[in-house]
């Protein structure tokens, strides 16, 4: 415990500190590094792992930690679940085996291994009668070699533990046999070798262990050293990519290389530059940035970087006079990403280090005997001779020469004719002459190298000088010297010898228009810009009558500026004229009139942009209200521009808005915001690397009715996901796995079958759907890291949602079925009434028949009776 208590202090001493700030000048150094990790939800971290998939994870004293970039999930011990973590007090988590399971140490309930695929724990404990058992030790060390073998160590004196996950078995071997409290018996870290040998560091040396015949032999014994190498406590084992093994150890350094079976030994000699500047290592990471090419190295008296080709070690010591360095008390494991990111698992959280070297360089002014927050760069020169001139809020003109050492300070003493007239400067230029002009909060100043004074330039006497003030100043190509100011357009002809008289441009001499950039295109036409009054144009044959053409914002025009609020005019090498507005910035090509915007809506991370450069690389560099900000005027929306952050590497975010400056070197300059004593920092666009990581994207949570959706299967490796008819009001979270700065990844998601289209959702990482009908969807999601690069494949979901029961296929066929019956009886119902009514019919034909032969009777009968009756008649009638 002691010696990660040196580790912590030591990590602090280097990397707490979050920039250099240099007065009177820069020092570069070969790391840099801030804090950027906060919000672990526990106080005490003891362990911190990265896992396949891409997530980071944190052992602590009350529980295990999963973390996203944004949410935790955290483990803890349920005594009602088995499946739970054994016990809350984690010792380290140890490693991923090749199943993808993560092996974890507790400090007294055990191992337990996690499953990822269902979210479980599955527990293994020594016996209760064995007196080493695993709720006595830590499980402080493990690995799964190359052979596939679980080897275990524990805080104290149990030996190597080799564990069958078929039988659940512990065996364990000590290099002393003889005395089982033995130091040597005290495992500190194991690795592999690769040829069938382990090897395994202990408070008593280096040993071979050999797995064929389970069998240690000391490292003394196999590798010839000398007889000091043989007994020492070795604390960190490593092997970099070509197979040499760095051993650091209580006696320095080692380096052995196993296939020509050699030692090299670095130890600490103070006479030696390239010896270790201590003999105790506790910790040896190699270097991701560099491919492998140094080692980080941490020792009980600082910390250094080593250089493997040269063997040349850059080393960093504690400095007893910064009360940062002693900040925290407890430091228990660390973890290096390939991307330089240091993260260190204390007894105060979890905090991340930036290891790559920091690109900004922060010049820290005065003090000059003004407040503290008087002392911040306003504008910037560089001059024909090598100097560069930095104007300062409220400390005056300050000159530094090639190695960007302070050279003199000019101030204003309004005693002294001589002097600066003013001490707030706003604008500075050199004319072609060599001459450098001064623009301050209240005058135009000229510099006399040659006598070191000032000379006050005359400008009209109407001046409201508590208004006036110089915003810019430029020479075009004919020699004319433009000043723009507060009080409109101010001009000198080009003369041989120096004039510090000025005329006022005459369109505003009664308008008070506050200019505030002039530019020059390669057409000749002069530009101005003013901030609410739109942009002013004087045309090459304009230039007798000084007649100047104003174009204004109109709502109605899309191909019109698009705001009056114009901070800056910039041309590019393009010949395209951009325009930093208060709505966004916009690009004129003067050639053939053409507008075009940008802004949030395509592309842009601010939309007040106050000055602009350009890299030699075509992209532009702009200062906005939210910071500096690369634009990259031939990309796509998506990842065109990109705001400089503090996890970034600039020392303050608030810049100073009306300029930022490009060097000769091509390096940018940018000042610090007013009455914030930040001085100025520059940076060479080139230094700087984007983020390079292609993000896993996974799915973190499915919720139903703002509910989450329990399952045996974790969320993040389910396939399909089933819902009944009353389950389509649903929500699915996810996140990029990308930690660099969590909060810039951005996101975009579709519902195959329900979404046209991808609904791009900026940096939300939720997607709502409600009323979904019942059917088969394919729910897809795409990421992006804080630089914009995407991850086109992302993560799926086959979701199904199941209709309703009275809409399923077997209540269908119920349907059907009764509709058959129906439509069954009601033909035999049908049939039946066919043959009444047919019966019917037959019965009323036969009554009918009847009815006839009886009528024919009667009638028969009738005529019958009528014959028999006329004779009769006849007869019985008189003679």
């Amino acid at each position: 415990m002691k010696s990660y208590v040196k580790i912590l202090y030591l990590i602090i001493i280097f990397f707490i500190s979050p920039f250099s700030y240099v007065y009177p000048q820069s020092q570069e150094q070969s790391v840099e590094s801030f804090k950027t990790f906060q919000g672990l939800p526990t106080k005490i971290a003891t362990s911190v792992f990265k896992d396949s998939r891409g997530f980071m994870w944190f052992g602590a004293e009350n529980g295990l930690y999963r973390w996203d970039g944004y949410d935790y999930k955290i483990f803890h011990y349920d005594p009602k679940d088995s499946t739970s973590i054994s016990g809350n007090m984690i010792s380290r988590i140890l490693f991923e085996d090749d199943e993808g399971n993560i092996w974890i140490g507790t400090t007294a309930s055990g191992l337990n291994i996690y499953n990822p695929n269902t979210e479980t724990f599955t527990h293994y404990q020594r016996s209760q009668d064995y007196v080493f058992d695993f709720n006595f030790n830590q499980i402080r060390w493990g690995l799964q070699d190359k052979d596939g073998d679980i080897w275990l160590a524990t805080q104290y004196t149990s030996g190597i533990i080799n564990f069958d996950k078929t039988t659940g078995a512990f065996i364990t071997y000590r290099p002393n046999m003889d005395t089982i409290d033995s130091n040597a018996n005290r495992i500190t870290i194991i690795s592999d070798d690769g040829t069938g040998n382990l090897l395994v560091g202990t408070y008593q040396g280096l040993y071979f262990f050999k797995k064929e015949t389970k069998t240690f032999s000391n490292f003394g014994s196999i590798v010839k050293t000398t007889e000091e190498l043989n007994n020492i406590s070795v604390s960190s084992i490593l092997e970099d990519q070509e197979g040499i093994f760095w051993i650091g150890s209580s006696a320095g350094l080692l380096k052995y290389n196993t296939k020509e079976n050699k030692v090299d030994h670095f130890k600490n000699d103070e006479n030696d530059p390239v010896s270790s500047h201590s003999d105790f290592i506790v910790e040896i990471i190699d270097n991701p940035t560099d491919n492998g090419k140094s080692l980080w190295i941490v020792t009980t008296t600082g910390i250094k970087k080593f250089d493997k080709s040269t063997e040349i070690i850059t080393c960093f010591n504690d400095d007893p006079d910064d009360p940062k360095s002693k900040s925290f008390k407890a430091m228990y494991d660390l973890l290096l990403e390939d991307n330089g990111m240091l993260w260190v698992a204390t007894g105060f959280g979890a905090i991340r280090y930036n290891l790559n070297t920091n690109p900004f360089t922060a010049y820290q002014l005065g003090p000059f005997g003004h407040e503290p927050y008087l002392y911040e760069a306003t504008a910037f020169q560089e001059d024909g001779q090598g100097s560069f001139w930095v104007g300062t809020g409220y400390s005056g003109l300050l000159k530094y020469d090639q190695q960007m050492n302070l050279v003199k300070r000019y101030d204003c003493d309004f005693n002294n004719p001589e002097s600066l007239s003013y001490y707030f400067v706003f604008s500075l230029y050199e004319d072609s002459r060599g001459i450098l002009w001064v623009g301050t909060a209240a005058s135009l100043d000229v510099l006399d190298q040659k006598n070191d004074r000032f000379l006050h330039c005359s400008l009209p006497a109407d001046i409201d000088y508590s208004y006036f003030r110089i915003n810019d100043i430029h020479e075009d190509d004919s020699g004319v010297l433009w000043i723009a100011s507060r009080g409109g357009i101010y001009y000198q002809e080009k003369k041989e010898l120096l004039d510090i008289s000025f005329q006022q441009v005459p369109y505003f001499a009664d308008k008070m228009v506050d200019i505030r950039c002039v530019a020059e295109d390669t057409l000749g036409n002069i530009w101005f810009a003013s901030n609410g009054s739109g942009l002013y144009l004087l045309s090459p044959e304009d230039r007798k009558t000084m007649s100047i053409k104003n174009f204004r914002h109109n709502p109605d025009d899309l191909l019109s500026i698009c705001d009056d609020v114009i901070w800056s005019i910039y041309i590019d090498k393009n010949e395209h004229l951009w325009l930093g507005t208060s709505n966004g910035l916009n690009r004129i090509d003067p050639k053939n009139n053409q507008y075009y915007h940008y802004n949030k809506e395509n592309g842009l991370e601010a939309n007040f942009i106050y000055f602009i450069e350009e890299d030699n690389n075509g992209n532009l560099w702009l200062s906005t209200e939210r910071g500096i900000m690369r634009f990259n005027p031939l990309s796509d929306t998506e990842g065109r521009s990109k705001l400089l952050e503090l996890a970034d590497g600039i020392p303050f975010e608030n810049n100073y808005q009306f300029r930022i400056y490009k060097g000769n070197d091509g390096k940018i300059y940018v000042g610090g915001q007013r009455f914030s004593g930040n001085g100025f920092y520059c940076f060479h666009p080139d230094s700087l690397k984007d983020n390079d990581h292609i993000p896993p994207i996974v799915l973190t949570e499915f919720l139903v009715n703002n509910k989450t959706i329990k399952s045996d299967s974790s969320i993040t490796n389910m396939k399909y996901m089933e819902l009944s008819h009353n389950q389509n009001f649903f929500s699915i979270k996810f996140a990029a796995l990308d930690f660099v700065n969590p909060t810039k990844n951005n996101y975009a998601y579709k519902l195959e079958g329900f979404d046209e289209d991808w609904v791009f959702c900026d940096t939300r990482r939720m997607a709502n759907y409600t009323n979904v009908p019942p059917g088969d969807y394919i729910f897809r999601v795409k990421g992006s890291n804080n630089d914009g690069l995407w991850n086109e494949q992302g993560a799926t979901l086959k979701i199904t949602i199941f209709p309703p029961p009275w809409r399923t296929w077997w209540a269908y066929s119920l349907y059907a079925l009764f509709l058959i019956g129906l439509l069954y009886a009601w033909r035999r119902y049908d049939l039946k009434r066919q043959r009444l009514k047919q019966q019917l019919e037959v019965e009323h034909v036969q009554t009918e028949k009847l009815e006839e032969l009886d009528r024919m009777k009667s009638r028969f009968f009738a005529n019958i009776s009528h014959e028999f009756r006329t004779p009769l008649t006849l007869i019985l009638g008189p003679l």
